[in-house]
């Protein structure tokens, strides 16, 4: 199974990784063999009881403060190709990617043809219900000059089910706790709205970082 790698994973997980890896570079002068860095992904499986609710011509507008930085991110889903749903991803703001697309299985969630993920459809959104609890884990050995065992395990449980923005929810407790070396390094709670219906994103919340579903296909409340 591929790891997905979405935007908020990226900003807490890679960015320091990266910034890691300069360090190392400044103050070894051995260089580090990537091809030799060793990745394992496990995820308990999933039991998916709808299909993909997406439907072509839609458009989703989600608005991301990510720590004092905002920015937007429209994805358009275009339509079917076999088996899944093709949906294009495109965003706004200071230091945005370029366009992008992926294909959607209709009936597992998981992207066909790319080892990258949205962040507004999940494949465990697929399997919600009242009791749901899914769990996954990372594991990246580095070689030396580093020499680095980090593991990440990430805990998904539904907390509840109301109402949000006049949409029927369920209310998520995402977690992520970060292990470098044996020891707990960094730990993530984010807690998430998902569309009963549509089995889409429609806010999430982890201070400072904070998204929220601004336009759809549907009519959403304020919310008080």
């Amino acid at each position: 199974m591929a790891l997905h790698i979405s935007r908020s994973t990226i900003l807490w997980y890679v960015v320091p990784i990266l910034a890691f890896f300069i360090i190392v570079i400044a103050f070894f002068s051995t260089p580090l063999d990537l091809s030799k860095v060793s990745l394992n992904y496990t995820a308990r499986p999933l039991s998916p009881n709808v299909q993909l609710q997406l439907l072509p011509g839609e458009t989703y507008v989600y608005e991301y403060d990510l720590g004092g930085k905002p920015s937007n991110a429209t994805y358009s889903v275009l339509g079917l190709a076999g088996n899944c749903m093709r949906v294009s991803a495109t965003a706004t703001g200071e230091d945005a990617p370029e366009a992008a697309s992926i294909c959607i299985d209709l009936r597992t969630g998981q992207a066909q043809d790319s080892g990258l993920t949205v962040d507004f459809f999940q494949p465990w959104m697929l399997s919600l219900h009242d009791n749901f609890s899914w769990g996954s884990a990372s594991r990246i050995v580095y070689p030396k000059p580093v020499e680095m065992e980090d593991v990440t395990n990430v805990t998904v449980t539904v907390v509840g089910r109301g109402t949000f923005r006049g949409r029927d929810a369920f209310k998520v407790r995402a977690t992520s706790v970060r292990v470098i070396n044996g020891a707990a390094s960094d730990s993530l709670e984010f807690m998430l709205w998902v569309d009963a219906q549509k089995r889409v994103l429609l806010a999430s919340d982890s201070p400072p970082f904070h998204i929220k579903l601004v336009s759809a296909p549907f009519e959403l409340a304020n919310q008080p």
